[in-house]
């Protein structure tokens, strides 16, 4: 019964409004000139144009002409209205708000539709307030819509004795904590309105608005609201921009509706985000954070899908997935992993958004050659091409355009028949009563003519219609005389009503029957799939709030930066500085974009448990290490993803594989290198102790990458490291810490330097004959310690831990343990000590009273002593931005902790800070006052200062990851460090030769084995030739007198000059070089006296 009467109340507010409507605007068409007094009529021709998207030149004339008359009726009809007041004067205020805007801002009516501000309504309204701001009238809806702020202009306010009664009871309703509770704070949360008083003025208009419709400006303020206007833009957005009436008549109809269901229909809830949309909480190895340009330009940049649109639209595919396929081909190149996981949802999704019906356009076309079909085709084949989303819907539009036609065609023959009849009935005699006796007979007044059914007119019907059963039913029928043709027409279709009905429902069925198996269904991108994506969160449209302007400049310093983990990411995105006009303590960048920056940057390393090809890293012509002063160590860390597949997937059908290459090293930068990747972590995290299962993951990288990681370090002497994530470290148990540290240090075991006794094994192990086949070291890096005092638990974790792996080193007397840590320092005061909690680690293994109690508070221990003792060599710190205060903040800190005089120097210069290896162009060093310097000059400027910094203060500097070499700034990287750490290796009054033997060296230090054996087989021959040349003339000839002992020995002391020279870390080549010199001086010399005493040999 409900139902019945909600329909029937439709069915007369159907009936009875339209009425209304056209009777309380049709005023218009009668009103003069002077009904327009206090009015501009200009103003108002410019509103009618603006709102009713009419350009006609009519409405540009300044008159009140019949064109401007029925403009105003179609706005009076057009624009609902609130309250009582006279249609006239209110379509007037409508069409002048309306003129004001227009002639404020006349693009207004595309900017208000345009897709990021419908986006702005639908989620962040109660934010931006920008519904609030477009009803406040036309100069605050023109400011809003140019984005115009100038707060300057609301410091007037300040002085205003007292305000309107409606204005202030908007301020009121508008006062807060995120607008401020003073009228000049208020105004400057609205855009610019160029003067104060206009900001009165809308306070004014909002006011009224409010005790007009209690809730108003709550509801303007909503983001249901914001998001109710985005669900119908091209209807109600206009009519907020309105006069007051207009927009409270908005509002109501938002109050009918704002706590029941939404009005669309099937509209789906919205899936949940794909994992790579959310920033992880948990830290892993092969989780990180890059920002690069292009997630930049997605931040900054709008994204135009309409080429990768064109390229699909027209295509046609057996499936789901094969859409998806040809959609993510194009959309792959111009869109970040999160909206392609999005659109991949919506393509595959069980709503079948893709899937489409349609007709065949050659079996509709073989059908225009049956003949029962002739009469419909021309309504049938304007389908072809036409989709709908079911098979239902498609049924029904092609089945109502088949019973028009067919209802035209017998309706045509309903007319014949009426229409013959009709012309066929002749004039008859009234048929009057017999009067009853007694009755006199009166005359009988005039009457009018009558016509009826005659056999003439059966005759001429058996003629003409041709319809049996129309035939057959109007004989059966009897007729009444008519005095007009139309009455006999109206019998006719009354007759023939029902056959007709019957006979179109019979021929529709059939038609359709033969129709339907021409009707398939095909996967495309359809207008309603379009319309999803394009509705995905920041597809197309460039974020926009106030703190994302000239977002492109301002966060150009962060493109390059590469993290391990979201805090240093977060600590970044922190650096960059405020938008223009930002008020002092509000955030440089917005919640939303922060998070949309977190979540282009995340990136997760995919295949990780594939194997991976590794070889020779060492980048072309690189040279060995150069020399570099104690302090100033280049450490540098090599993600095990950046060696490629072993086995690549094979690409998709007719796709290129994308190239995948070695990452190579350049270690005349990089002094020591760490393979990353591998941590200790639980299986299960939640389970208990006997369930968790502390294991080393990615342990089969390393075992991939030992041989080719440690040789190709050792060649260029460097030192090559394993660093180890460390997870949850502070919950390990005793059992689980002795687990793990044997674990760790296995991973430090030499390899078989050839391991088979093949021709290539032996020449791959002759480069580093002479050196180590095992790591030098291993880095533990303990994820979220803060560096100042924990609990006792959690302080021995970290020293039992570190103690473990050293005790089980395979070779303590060279192998070294390294630890990193990633505290905070930009929210932790100067004051907190740093490290404190792990002094008996940092110092050579004892603790600080045992230290001071023994007398030796300075750390005056010999450097035998302090190998002897040393457990931890260096501390690497992933330093957060901005490194300009982290790196003092550090070095007060220190200043703070517990060492004292030496030990402090000891652990400072044990500190190595780590870096990205990008994002240092654009960060500037802070100039001074009176300082003024270019961008060009200040390029790299903050990275030199911490690069001097770290040397005269640290142990060096580290990277995260290493360098890369195609990198945009590892050239500028390489030469500041060069310029500041790298030494010559000649004395200064053999500058001029430095290019020259740097050259040599570049070849002659990585390849030293081969100069070695050279020179040991020369200096062999040398001596064999020497020793036979005192049994044989022959030989004695060739060895001195051809001077081939003389050239022999010459070759060997270059020889072992170049190793000496070039190989800053080998002692003996410069020895044996003066011992060589001192004996062929001693021969020579020999052979002098020889020749002086006993004359020339026979």
């Amino acid at each position: 019964m409900s139902v019945l009467i909600r329909n029937c109340l439709v069915f007369l507010c159907c009936l009875i409004w339209p009425a209304a409507a056209l009777a309380n605007c049709a005023d218009f068409r009668t009103i003069e000139r002077d009904a327009l007094q206090g009015y501009d009529i200009a103003t108002v021709q410019t509103g009618l144009r603006a709102a009713l998207e009419n350009d006609n030149v009519n409405l540009k004339d300044g008159l009140l002409g019949s064109v401007t008359r029925n403009a105003l009726a179609q706005l009076c009809q057009r624009i609902p209205r609130a309250g009582s007041g006279a249609d006239v004067a209110e379509t007037l205020d409508l069409a002048t708000d309306y003129g004001d805007l227009s002639k404020a801002l006349p693009e207004w009516r595309s900017l208000v539709l345009d897709q990021p501000l419908v986006s702005r309504l639908a989620t962040s309204n109660s934010q931006t307030g920008l519904a609030l701001h477009l009803a406040a009238g036309p100069a605050v809806a023109a400011a809003t819509l140019t984005d115009a702020r100038q707060p300057q202009t609301c410091d007037a306010l300040g002085s205003l004795g007292s305000v309107p009664e409606a204005a202030q009871t908007a301020l009121d309703l508008l006062a807060g904590p995120e607008r401020g509770y003073a009228i000049a704070d208020i105004c400057r949360t609205f855009p610019d309105t160029g003067t104060s008083e206009n900001f009165l003025n809308a306070m004014t208009r909002l006011g009224e608005m409010d005790l007009q419709l209690p809730e108003a400006i709550d509801d303007l303020a909503s983001d249901q609201f914001g998001a109710w206007l985005s669900l119908a833009p091209g209807d109600r957005l206009p009519r907020l921009l309105g006069s007051p009436p207009a927009v409270l008549a908005l509002l109501q109809e938002y109050q009918v509706t704002k706590n029941t269901p939404s009005p669309i229909e099937d509209t789906p809830s919205a899936p949940p985000r794909p994992a790579s949309c959310e920033v992880s909480p948990a830290d892993s190895s092969t989780r990180f954070f890059a920002f690069s340009q292009s997630n930049l330009d997605a931040l900054t940049e709008p994204v135009d899908l309409q080429a990768a649109f064109a390229a699909v639209e027209d295509l046609r595919f057996a499936s789901a997935a094969q859409l998806w396929a040809a959609l993510e081909a194009q959309l792959a190149p111009i869109l970040d992993q999160c909206s392609l996981d999005q659109i991949e949802a919506l393509v595959l999704e069980p709503e079948t958004l893709g899937l489409a019906f349609l007709i065949d356009e050659e079996g509709t076309k073989s059908l225009s050659f049956q003949d029962a079909l002739q009469d419909v085709m021309p309504v049938v084949e304007p389908f072809i091409g036409r989709i709908a989303p079911d098979e239902e819907r498609l049924i029904s539009g092609l089945t109502a355009a088949v019973s028009e036609a067919v209802t035209t065609s017998v309706q045509a023959e309903v007319e014949l028949a009426a229409t013959t009849l009709a012309a066929a009935a002749e004039p008859v005699q009234p048929l009057f009563d017999t009067l009853p006796e007694g009755v006199p007979e009166f005359e009988r007044p005039p009457l009018p003519e009558t016509i009826g059914v005659t056999d003439a007119t059966d005759l001429a019907l058996a003629n003409t219609i041709v319809n049996e059963a129309f035939r057959d039913a109007l004989e059966r029928s009897n007729y009444l005389p008519a005095t007009q043709p139309e009455i006999l027409k109206g019998d006719v279709r009354r007759i023939l009503r029902p056959v007709a009905q019957a006979q179109i429902d019979t021929a529709v069925a059939a038609k359709m029957a033969q129709i339907e198996p021409v009707i398939q269904s095909t996967w495309m991108l359809t207008p309603w799939l379009r319309a999803r994506i394009l509705a995905v969160p920041d597809i197309g449209v460039t974020l926009s709030d106030p703190s994302g302007v000239d977002l492109a400049t301002r966060m150009r310093s962060l493109v390059g930066l590469e993290y391990p983990n979201a805090g240093l990411f977060r600590a970044a995105l922190d650096t960059v500085p405020p938008a223009p006009g930002t008020k002092p303590g509000d955030p440089a960048l917005s919640p939303q974009l922060i998070e949309a920056a977190k979540t282009l940057a995340q990136r997760e390393v995919a295949d990780v448990f594939r194997d991976r090809s590794y070889g020779p890293l060492a980048a072309p012509d690189c040279g060995c290490v150069p020399v570099r002063p104690p302090t100033a160590e280049v450490y540098g860390f090599y993600p095990f993803w950046f060696a490629p597949l072993a086995d690549p997937p094979a690409p998709a059908e007719g796709a290129e594989a994308p190239a995948q290459t070695l990452e190579l090293v350049d270690f005349s930068l990089i002094s020591r290198i760490a393979f990353y990747g591998m941590e200790m972590a639980f299986a299960n995290p939640e389970g208990d102790e006997d369930t968790r299962n502390l294991r080393l993951l990615h342990e089969d990288r390393w075992i991939e990458a030992r041989r080719d990681f440690v040789n190709s370090a050792h060649r260029h002497r460097a030192r090559v490291d394993v660093a180890i994530d460390l997870r949850g470290w502070s919950d390990w148990t005793a059992q689980e810490i002795d687990t793990a540290t044997t674990e760790m240090a296995r991973q430090l075991r030499a390899f078989e330097r050839v391991p088979t006794r093949s021709f290539a094994d032996i020449r791959a192990a002759l480069p580093t004959f002479f050196d180590p086949t095992s790591p030098d070291g291993i880095t533990l890096i303990f994820e979220s310690y803060p560096g100042k005092t924990l609990s006792q638990l959690n302080v021995q974790n970290v020293v039992d831990i570190v103690k473990g792996v050293h005790a089980k080193l395979p070779q303590p007397e060279r192998q070294l343990i390294n630890v990193a840590v990633d505290f905070d320092m930009v929210d932790e005061p100067g004051a907190q000590p740093v490290l404190s909690d792990l002094s008996d680690l940092l110092l050579t293994g004892r603790t600080l009273d045992q230290r001071r109690a023994e007398g030796i508070e300075e750390g005056q221990l010999s450097l035998r002593e302090q190998r002897e003792t040393e457990i931890v060599h260096k501390i690497l710190i992933f330093l957060e931005r901005p490194t300009t205060e982290t790196k003092k903040s550090l070095r007060a800190r220190m200043d703070r902790s517990t060492f004292r005089g030496k030990e402090r120097s000891e652990i400072l210069r044990s500190i190595i800070p780590v870096l990205p290896p990008g994002g240092h162009e654009f960060e500037f060093q802070r100039q001074q006052a009176n300082e003024t310097r270019d961008e060009e000059t200040l390029r790299f400027s903050q990275f030199i200062d911490d690069v001097i910094y770290f040397e005269d203060n640290f142990s060096g500097i580290g990277f995260w990851p290493l360098p890369r070499l195609g990198g945009s700034e590892f050239s500028a990287i390489r030469e500041a460090i060069a310029l500041d750490w790298n030494q010559p290796r000649l004395p200064a009054h053999l500058g001029g030769l430095e290019a020259s033997i740097g050259d040599v060296c570049t070849w002659a230090c990585p390849n030293r084995a081969y100069v070695t054996f050279a020179a040991a087989a020369l200096f062999a021959l040398v001596l064999l030739l020497t020793a036979r040349s005192f049994y044989s003339g022959a030989i004695h000839q060739l060895a001195f007198r051809f001077g081939a002992v003389w050239i022999g020995m010459g070759a060997v002391i270059v020889m072992l000059f170049v190793l000496n020279v070039c190989d800053h870390e080998a002692i003996w080549p410069g020895i044996l070089m003066l011992w060589l010199v001192a004996i062929l001086a001693l021969i020579i010399g020999y052979n002098f006296v020889q020749r002086i005493k006993n004359g020339p040999k026979p």
